[in-house]
């Protein structure tokens, strides 16, 4: 699964910050550290492939929540343009709207569940 699905993302990720890199450098000089944000972000896996391909000079990080990070960004953007009071988001939970699973074992009910599928 690392081989045929991770790795080509991550490559690809890794490819990225690599390039990013390489435009602040070219504009303005030093960088000193990679934040990692959003769901992805919070990845070991990921953050181990960064920080071995850009070397120990520049820090990974991955902030406390920082798989709120882009919300928390845009909201305060929309709420900053509605109201210049409003500038600070709290996000208090989050809901997947998708997910994957499988159910291995359901207990039938009489009278709830479908006869035919006992």
């Amino acid at each position: 699964m690392e081989k045929e699905v991770f790795a080509p993302v991550v490559s690809d990720v890794v490819d990225l910050v690599r390039e990013q890199i390489s435009m602040v450098r070219a504009k303005s000089g030093e960088v000193t550290a990679v934040l990692l944000v959003g769901g992805f972000g919070a990845s070991e896996y990921l953050k181990n492939r960064i920080q071995t391909a850009i070397g120990p000079t520049i820090r990974v990080q991955q902030p406390a929540d920082g798989w709120t990070a882009v919300v928390r960004g845009a909201a305060m953007i929309g709420l900053s343009r509605a109201d210049s009071e409003l500038e600070t988001v709290h996000v208090s939970e989050r809901v997947a709207r998708k997910h994957y699973g499988t159910e291995l074992e359901k207990v039938f009910v009489e009278g709830e569940d479908d006869a035919s599928k006992k």
